[in-house]
């Protein structure tokens, strides 16, 4: 169920969003792969020990910097592998859409990306531009929030 969660969402991102940032569009696959659905509500356990292997991954120089990840494609997702890359990918979506304030602003850039769907697009300037402090910062955050290792469920 869990791949059938994760492909799906894809299928769900491509017809809404079009060409999207494959960190990100991999990142929501991941965390849509992981819910667990009651009645009308969807939570993603906290993820412990996925947040740990994440932290010893960055720890141990493994993980690309942010700005290089950002901008990897498919062939460049391949090489490092996706022991790395997925674990990568859906740690930033996680962290963007842990709090309120960072998931306003994750909302905003999908709909973003989506009015955007038929044109080029320049999605880490965007990113740059629309996150407080810019890429530095959501770096720097992301990395904060790593090495706290306390990261919450996400329920909607």
């Amino acid at each position: 169920m869990r791949v059938v969660r994760h492909e799906i969402a894809h299928l769900a991102l491509g017809n809404w969003l079009g060409n999207t940032p494959l960190w990100l569009n991999e990142g929501l696959a991941e965390v849509v792969e992981r819910l667990r659905f009651e009645l009308s509500s969807a939570t993603a356990p906290e993820p412990g020990k996925d947040i740990r292997d994440v932290a010893r991954l960055r720890r141990s120089g493994r993980l690309p910097p942010l700005r290089t990840f950002l901008a990897m494609g498919r062939a460049d997702w391949n090489r490092i592998g996706p022991e790395i890359a997925y674990p990568y990918a859906w740690s930033m979506v996680h962290f963007l859409l842990e709090s309120p304030q960072r998931r306003s602003l994750t909302t905003a850039y999908l709909n973003t990306i989506a009015q955007h769907r038929c044109r080029a697009f320049d999605h880490e300037a965007h990113l740059h531009r629309v996150y407080p402090g810019g890429l530095s910062a959501f770096s720097a955050d992301w990395a904060a929030w790593l090495a706290k290792g306390r990261p919450l469920a996400l329920r909607h």
